[in-house]
């Protein structure tokens, strides 16, 4: 049972290994937190502590140090929200800001931004919307039997195309076509599209069936790429240094399976998510925490930031920063959806 005393040992030592990566010795948290408690009695509590199976001591006479139980005991205690001082938001946002306002410069440096304000390796996905919507349609002639078909979608996809066509056309029937399909498709689904009875001229259709193949494609693919920084930061851990676990984590990463290991652990929703060590559902992630928080628009266009490192992470530090960096995300993506296309 923790009570308040076991409990003021427990952050205290969880923090110390945090910010030391080396075993708390009982002297260390009556001398550096101010317990008004003698050696002897913080060692006979880390006992209690240890059987009850929130700390381990790696040797009888060395100190302690938290295992996944303490750990989630000491982020549950982190008050909520909480929040980056404004300062660091401001400078965050002045460094988002200097991007190319188009969605792959940004995820770019998104990820960048969150490695370096966490100090471990950051991740962030493409948006996904569950559906995908057609948001505008554009055609560019190149020669009379060639154009260039320019999809956007939603979420802020876009996807370019060379298209042969049957017969020639001009460019004024290239852009009347346009015209017409953004007019009558501007934000259906392929299966709304797919239902809808239009007049349309040879070369409408064949615009059309080249839109709708692509559409078909973007639903059938649940995985949109992601970026990844700070691998530096994580090989640097105490925990990693010539370890073979962290260069597994890199192949995951490599082979996209980190994605989909953590997206079958998301929850919807704008919440950060903490998990920690074996309760990764993937082996290969127990011995490291994951920081996560979707961003974008619930139930329209959804994407991933992330945080990977030690469990012996900076928890606070890396929340805050996490939800922060999901918020400029989110409103990029708002931004892109409100913005006019045409």
């Amino acid at each position: 049972m923790l009570t308040e005393r076991r409990e003021a040992i427990l952050k205290a030592l969880v923090g110390e290994y945090i910010y030391s990566a080396a075993p708390v010795a009982s002297e260390t948290i009556v001398r550096k937190h101010g317990l008004s408690i003698s050696a002897a009695t913080v060692r006979n509590e880390m006992a209690n502590l240890e059987d009850e199976g929130y700390i381990t001591r790696p040797h009888t006479s060395a100190g302690a140090v938290p295992v996944d139980k303490g750990y989630r005991f000491y982020v549950k205690s982190i008050p909520t929200p909480t929040y980056l001082p404004p300062e660091i938001q401001e400078a965050a946002t002045k460094e988002m800001n200097k991007a190319r306002k188009d969605l792959e410069s940004w995820i770019s440096a998104a990820t960048v931004l969150l490695a370096k304000m966490v100090q471990n390796l950051g991740v962030t996905s493409y948006p996904k919307a569950p559906e995908t919507r057609l948001r505008h349609v554009e055609l560019v002639y190149l020669q009379e039997v060639l154009a260039m078909l320019i999809l956007v979608l939603q979420g802020a996809r876009v996807d370019k195309q060379l298209l042969p066509l049957r017969e020639p056309v001009s460019p004024e029937e290239m852009a009347q076509a346009g015209n017409k399909l953004n007019t009558c498709l501007a934000g259906l689904s392929h299966r709304e599209i797919e239902a809808k009875r239009l007049e349309l001229s040879p070369f409408e259709e064949e615009v059309l069936e080249a839109a709708l193949r692509i559409m078909e494609e973007e639903d059938q693919n649940l995985y949109q790429g992601h970026f990844v920084d700070g691998l530096r930061h994580l090989f640097s851990q105490p925990e990693f240094a010539g370890s073979e676990k962290a260069q597994e984590v890199v192949n995951m990463l490599e082979e996209r399976r980190f994605i989909q290991a953590i997206l079958n652990q998301t929850a919807p929703g704008s919440v950060v998510q903490v998990i920690i060590g074996e309760e990764n559902q993937v082996d290969v992630l127990h011995g490291f925490s994951v920081v996560l928080c979707q961003y974008g628009i619930p139930g329209e266009t959804a994407g991933l930031v992330a945080v990977l490192g030690p469990t012996r992470m900076e928890y606070r530090r890396t929340i805050s920063s996490v939800q922060f960096v999901s918020s400029l995300m989110t409103g990029f993506i708002e931004d892109i959806q409100r913005k006019p296309l045409y």
